[in-house]
């Protein structure tokens, strides 16, 4: 009887082995059947990311002088949007705004940072100009994107991606807040040290160029910067991949690239006539040509979402007319960049799309891409952008938000909605706090402002924006008539904090409404006489009109 029983045990638990095997077996096979599925439907993701590129300074978005045949090929194959928004007029928060999801004004990263005054991610006194002498002072605000970001590359490293960036970071460089400990498993080409400056697109030193063991003294850094991406795609090219590509053009020095500045300087000019600048558009063109090769080389092509767009608008080297203003100013020509999306395998070619973005909206977009879960407690303040760009669907009205405020050396402190086709903006420097309104749809350059004709549309909108800044928690510029603003103003002058020359606070001090339309406009004047100037040597020169 023992040994009956004892039979008995040994078969159930010989049975128990074999059904645990081959549930194990089952596991086993189930997860490489999914994770070989999932590295086929998620794409590879690229976002090349240009550096003060104007809405059109690319041939196919009106350029007359510039020649960007790989970027106009990138757009035919694929999906371009006319009406494309960066998060901020500067680089520094539209780069954070853009990786994070979340807009300047949520991040409390709204200018350019000191970056010898950044050990962490608290808010500061004195950001690039103070605005001693004006009626408001600026906004407190971090001299790094916080540490509470979640960024994209975090988010897509979970989701199975191999990450990697390259290029301009600008977003902290102190411990803890490097692209290596921000979500990248690999980076190149960012400085490692905070006294470092850029100082030229040929390279001058590599000691402080991270992880660029190929370059030298004297090299075209955009080329090194290929190189190391298409390093980065060959090895990556079996697994899904996120590579950020940030490039250094076309921001100032500008020197040009040697060997195509002659071109452009017997090249007939219109309001775009900066042979220097316009080498450096070419150079970055050919920049995205190669990585587009060398996907093409590797069949990688077809299963590779590539994004195309700029940090803000067009520097004071190129012209963005007809759009007001450029690169710091309120004005459109200082918000809008070009977009493309290139994606065979989703996107029909040659597609143009008017709806209006801004560059939180690709964080979820490449999340949508990817198949990665949202966290339902991190706030994005985009939308994703893959019903538009597959064309399955459109993206409900919905408003675009702006928070500026800090000075320039062309605008004051002012922050901005559009809705519907209006857009409203207030500007703090003004004794009662002045305000535009312009109809974008019939009005895209900003010529005819009805703030005084339509007072319930400027009431309406100013509620939006106002309920906007409180939600988003944003740092408003402060007010010198005001406890806060006298004690700041009593410990810049006793030395606590810090403040910039004298001759910035007087540029600064009569920055208002007026005094930034007055500039845009000479700057529009002046396009306008380079072009008719074109137009008589050349009938064919148009000088475009705003889409």
């Amino acid at each position: 009887m023992k040994y009956a029983i004892n039979s008995s045990l040994e078969s159930v638990i010989s049975k128990n082995e074999k059904m645990n095997r081959y549930k194990y077996l089952i596991t086993i096979s189930l997860f490489l059947f999914t994770t070989m599925l999932q590295s086929q439907t998620q794409p590879n993701i690229i976002m090349i990311y240009a550096d003060d590129l104007g809405w059109k300074d690319l041939s196919c978005t009106g350029s007359e002088y510039y020649e960007t045949p790989n970027l106009d090929l990138l757009a035919k194959n694929g999906m371009r949007f006319t009406r494309a928004y960066a998060a901020a007029p500067v680089c520094a928060p539209s780069r954070g705004a853009l990786l994070s999801g979340r807009s300047p004004a949520r991040n409390k990263y709204t200018n350019i940072y000191k970056s010898k005054s950044a050990p962490n991610d608290s808010l500061y006194d004195v950001s690039k100009e103070i605005g001693l002498n004006n009626q408001t002072l600026e906004a407190k605000h971090r001299h790094t994107l916080g540490s509470e970001a979640i960024l994209i590359a975090e988010q897509l490293k979970n989701a199975g991606y191999t990450t990697g960036f390259i290029g301009k970071w600008h977003i902290g460089i102190l411990d803890g807040y490097r692209p290596e400990q921000r979500g990248y498993d690999w980076a190149a080409g960012y400085y490692n040290k905070i006294d470092v400056l850029f100082e030229d697109h040929y390279i001058t030193n590599t000691t402080d160029l991270v992880n660029l063991p190929n370059a030298k003294p004297g090299d075209w850094r955009e080329d090194c910067y290929v190189e190391a991406a298409c390093s980065f795609i060959e090895d990556n090219k079996s697994k899904p991949f996120f590579l950020s590509y940030h490039s250094y053009l076309t921001h100032g020095p500008f020197v040009g690239k040697k060997e195509l500045i002659g071109k452009y300087d017997k090249k007939l000019k219109t309001d775009q006539n900066n042979p220097k600048y316009a080498s450096m558009v070419e150079a970055l063109d050919e920049s995205v040509g190669k990585i587009v090769a060398y996907l093409k080389h590797l069949k990688l092509l077809n299963n590779t979402l590539i994004v195309f767009s700029s940090d803000n608008g067009g520097c004071g080297a190129t012209s963005n007319y007809p759009l007001m203003g450029g690169k710091t100013f309120s004005y459109e020509g200082g918000y809008r960049v070009p977009l493309i999306m290139h994606w065979p395998d989703k996107i029909k070619g040659g597609a143009l799309n008017q709806t209006r973005t801004i560059s939180m909206d690709l964080y979820p977009t490449f999340l949508e891409v990817a198949n990665a879960p949202i966290n339902s407690d991190y706030i994005i303040d985009g939308v994703s952008l893959v019903g538009e760009i597959t064309q399955t669907s459109k993206l409900a009205k919905r408003p675009i938000y702006f928070h500026f405020p800090h000075y320039s050396k062309n605008t004051s402190p002012h922050s901005s909605v559009i809705y519907d086709g209006w857009k409203l903006t207030l500007f703090y420097n003004d004794a009662k706090g002045r305000y535009a309104l312009f109809n974008l749809n019939d009005d895209p350059e900003e010529q005819n402002d009805k703030y005084s004709d339509l007072p319930e549309k400027v009431k309406e909108l100013d509620k939006m924006l106002q309920n906007y800044l409180v939600s988003a928690n944003a740092e408003l510029p402060i007010y010198a008539h005001t406890p806060e603003g006298k004690d700041l103003i009593e410990r810049y002058h006793n030395g606590n904090i810090m403040g910039d020359s004298e001759n910035i606070r007087d540029n600064a001090s009569q920055k208002n409404k007026e005094s930034g339309r007055k500039k845009a406009l000479n700057k529009r004047l002046t396009a306008e006489k380079n072009i008719r100037k074109a137009q008589l040597s050349n009938p064919t020169i148009t000088g475009g009109k705003a889409q």
